[in-house]
């Protein structure tokens, strides 16, 4: 037979038993909770790393591009863009890659106009084909700089003679520097007459 003091030693027993197990369940809200917390916070630490990788490499590759204007096709464009004077990328099947807006409106064109045309469209078709001949013999072909007078071809006919100088991009294309000699604080005559 039982006695009271079992029936409240039982009854005390459930008690502490359920309230143990309240306990424990709480624990488990509370640490799945955290638990959740913590991986929000990790993937939004993920992510801002992510991106912060992303910043870095492209720093990296902006730098080296600036570094080594002449290196890679993707930097001699950015170049030529920003360059303060009249050029252009030239590839070996003589295309224009890309031209300034500088070298454009020289010749009369609007920018990008002369992007991915021909060279032959603002040659004297003479003139290249001589320099073009000379250019694929020695000791000339083993030059990475060549300077010489030119010709280029206004987009209304007409002439435009300047300097010309040339400096060959590891990938095969060539920077094209365009020096008119209407830009000349003198011209060639003007020096003879200076110096007789």
């Amino acid at each position: 037979m039982m006695t009271q003091d079992h029936k409240y030693h039982g009854l005390g027993l459930v008690f502490i038993a359920t309230s143990c197990w309240i306990m424990l369940m709480s624990e488990s809200v509370l640490l799945s909770r955290i638990q959740g917390e913590m991986s929000k916070s990790l993937d939004s630490l993920r992510d801002k790393q992510h991106a912060e990788v992303q910043d870095l490499l492209y720093f990296l590759r902006q730098s080296k591009l600036s570094s080594s204007p002449l290196s890679s096709m993707d930097a001699s464009v950015k170049f030529v863009k920003s360059f303060p004077f009249p050029a252009y990328i030239m590839s070996p099947s003589m295309g224009i890659v890309h031209a300034n807006a500088k070298f454009s409106s020289l010749l009369g064109y609007k920018e990008k106009e002369l992007t991915s045309t021909p060279v032959s469209r603002i040659n004297n078709k003479v003139l290249m084909s001589e320099v073009g001949s000379l250019l694929s013999k020695p000791p000339y072909t083993d030059q990475i700089n060549l300077s010489m007078r030119y010709i280029y071809k206004h987009k209304e006919g007409n002439d435009v003679t300047g300097s010309l100088h040339l400096v060959k991009i590891p990938d095969g294309n060539f920077f094209m520097l365009f020096l008119p000699d209407s830009n000349n604080i003198f011209s060639d005559n003007e020096i003879k007459n200076m110096l007789t």
